[in-house]
């Protein structure tokens, strides 16, 4: 008697779980460095700037992750 076992992946191919990945990857370093480009353009603005703005250099960082993340 003959037994065949036949295994499917059901998400896919290990080639298109690794390119999946790899795109996540790709997206998160560009939205890490357009919140380093931002955080840098901010700090770049003066005191006065900023508070024409209404900001200041103590809400920066956050201002910058919300700006990138939307969070």
């Amino acid at each position: 008697m003959a037994y065949l076992n036949q295994t499917i992946a059901a998400n896919g191919t290990f080639t298109e779980k690794a390119t999946a990945a790899f795109r996540v990857l790709q997206e998160r370093y560009a939205q890490h460095k357009l919140y380093k480009r931002t955080l840098r353009e901010l700090r770049e603005l003066s005191a006065r700037e900023l508070a024409d703005l209404g900001l200041s250099h103590a809400n920066l960082h956050s201002i910058a992750y919300e700006s990138v993340y939307g969070q």
